[in-house]
């Protein structure tokens, strides 16, 4: 019986914790830019962590793509940025002192410009995979700009001919 108060007080003690990141989350979410960006997403799948989508966010960008090391074995640098919504879009700006990196990654002899941390997305158990896809539609998620840090994805959707669908994967 005398542990029944500091069990209580570690219970209090996660649930506030718990209850500041909801907060922290839900007013970015309300106050903070939100942008739909095409992504370039897999499915792994962790034990640990649950069944999440990994996506590798496509954005607009300043910095030019440029191959280094032997043309042999050659491969996009990583480079600084800083991420902002401009024109409507995810842009990555290049920024030396950024928090963000950008690096290219070639699809069909086109470098794209992504985001080097790919963000998770979380899924229900069975749920589709999302990433599995037709060729003719792109996966996009709705994301996030906080202030600072990688943008948070809000839900994903699927855009065929122009126009973007949300997806239900509860």
């Amino acid at each position: 019986m005398k542990n029944v108060p500091k069990a209580a007080l570690v219970i209090l003690l996660h649930l506030a914790i718990i209850g500041t990141l909801y907060a922290k989350y839900s007013y970015e979410r309300a106050t903070r830019p939100r942008v739909w960006v095409k992504t370039i997403g897999y499915d792994p799948d962790l034990p640990i962590r649950g069944r999440y989508v990994a996506l590798s966010l496509e954005v607009a960008t300043d910095v030019a793509a440029k191959k280094e090391g032997d043309p042999k074995y050659a491969w996009y640098g990583t480079y600084p940025v800083h991420i902002e919504l401009r024109n409507g879009e995810l842009f990555a700006a290049n920024d030396p002192a950024g928090d963000e990196y950008l690096t290219f990654r070639e699809l069909q002899t086109t470098p794209h410009a992504i985001l080097s941390e790919p963000v998770l997305y979380f899924i229900s158990d069975n749920a589709e995979n999302p990433t599995w896809r037709p060729r003719n539609q792109e996966l996009w998620a709705e994301v996030t700009i906080p202030k600072k840090g990688p943008p948070r994805p809000i839900r994903l959707g699927v855009k065929t001919s122009g126009a973007i669908e949300p997806l239900n994967l509860n």
